[in-house]
Parts: structure tokens; C-alpha cells; sequence
């Protein structure tokens, strides 16, 4: 019988350590506040955009962050409904007073996620079906390719890391390597 009280002491003892080192590990471990950001578009339609939206949410999905599509009116300051930052899609820079990063030109005084400069045509999106045609006529030697997918993804990783923004490169695009593997992607972005 003292076995058995003793057996049950010693297991009562047991689960209460591990109780607590259980509780105060929690207690230690830093929290980890998921950031809601927003991603403020006047313009939801097209092949860049689709493009550019899906870097946005890769990038938020791997850095932990929640990102919400907002479509806002042209010349109109977007609400800040409780977002902890915003990563810009507009033609437009917003006063705003949460932080932002704004995709596409480079302003200054605002971190900014731009394409690389180019000596030639620059094509993305809804344009470079009408490149394609003029590279494979003959018309043109070649063009730049834009990455909006990356575009995407680094102005939403900026945000999130607090980092400046930067330029992504343009790809130079030839009949050489118009259907190539490395550059499918960028060419030809329904396809994926």
C-alpha cells in the first residue's frame, strides 16, 4: 500500500514539473502578433495585376502576415482601417499614417519597389502580346520584361521587415530565349 501512495506522489510530482516548465516556457517565448496589412489597388483587373497580387499574398503568406485587398477610387486617400502598413499599387502616392511601400515609380521620401532601368521597350501585363508579335515578326530585336510577381513580393516583404524598397531587374527578351524556361514565367504569365 506505501508503494502505491509513493508510485502516486512521485507521478502527482511529475506532471506538476512538467506543468510548470510547460507554463514558463510560454511565459518566455517572444509572441508572435500576425501583422494585417493592406494591399490598396485602383485597379484590380488585368494580367499584371493578377501578376502582382499573387506576389503580394506569396509574400504574405510566408512571412506570417495577413494582406487585404482594398480597390480605392483614383485621388482618394484609402481608410487605414486598423492596418499596421500598406504595400501601393496606384498611380498616386496617399498621405497616409501607417507605413507604406509604394509598387511602380519611384517617389521620393517613400520606400518603393520599381522596375530596373531599360535601353529599349519595356513590356508587362496587357503589352506583351503586342512585343511578342513585333519580336517574332521581326519588327524589333528585342524587349524588357517586367516582374510584377516579384515586384509583389518584395514590396510586401519590405513592409513586413521594415526594409528600404528596391529595384527589381528587367529581363532582356529575344527570339533566343522567348520560350525558354527561365523566362516562360514573365512571357507568357497565364500559362502558370
Amino acid at each position: 500500500m506505501k508503494k502505491i501512495y509513493l508510485l502516486a506522489l512521485l507521478l502527482i510530482t511529475a506532471a506538476v514539473l512538467v506543468m510548470a516548465v510547460g507554463f514558463s516556457m510560454n511565459q518566455s517565448a517572444p509572441s508572435l502578433k500576425q501583422k494585417h496589412v493592406a494591399f490598396y489597388v485602383t485597379d484590380d483587373t488585368g494580367v499584371f495585376f493578377m501578376q502582382l497580387k499573387r506576389g503580394v499574398e506569396d509574400a504574405a503568406l510566408d512571412m506570417g502576415a495577413k494582406c487585404t485587398l482594398e480597390v480605392v477610387a483614383p485621388n482618394e486617400t484609402p481608410p487605414e482601417n486598423g492596418y499596421e502598413g500598406a504595400v501601393v499599387f496606384s498611380q498616386d502616392a496617399f498621405e497616409m499614417k501607417i507605413p507604406q511601400v509604394f509598387i511602380g515609380k519611384a517617389i521620393p521620401g517613400l520606400r518603393c519597389v520599381t522596375a530596373g532601368e531599360a535601353s529599349g521597350p519595356i513590356a508587362a501585363g496587357e503589352d506583351l502580346d503586342k512585343y511578342i508579335a513585333l519580336l517574332e515578326n521581326g519588327d524589333i530585336e528585342g524587349f524588357f520584361a517586367m516582374d510584377p510577381y516579384a515586384m509583389g513580393y518584395r514590396a510586401l516583404e519590405a513592409l513586413v521587415t521594415g526594409d528600404a524598397g528596391t529595384v527589381v531587374p528587367l529581363t532582356y527578351i529575344t527570339l533566343d530565349n522567348l520560350y525558354a524556361k527561365e523566362t516562360i514565367k514573365l512571357v507568357f504569365p497565364l500559362l502558370q
